[in-house]
């Protein structure tokens, strides 16, 4: 998926933040990460320092992507991410 489509994509279900979803968490946020696993984890890296779990996604256009839904609430508690991958 490219980043456009991720951003409509999202901007199309933010209905779910605040829901529960299949994998009974909360989702807090949806995300957009790169489906490239090595760029992925640079990107979650800098995502984990940003303050309030916020940087600058555009740095994805160009580069394929996935939309996960993501629960801070135990990345904040016990700093494991739990997140469930939409597209």
């Amino acid at each position: 998926m490219t980043y456009k489509d991720a951003l409509k994509y999202v901007e199309d279900n933010k209905y779910r933040i605040g829901t529960v979803d299949e994998k009974d968490f909360i989702v807090s946020q949806l995300l957009i990460v790169p489906a490239d696993k090595d760029y992925r984890e640079s990107y979650l890296s800098d995502f984990f320092q940003s303050p309030h779990y916020k940087i600058d996604s555009s740095v994805l256009d160009g580069h394929e992507v996935e939309v996960w839904a993501i629960d801070t609430s135990h990345l904040d508690n016990a700093n494991v991410l739990f997140y469930n991958k939409l597209t």
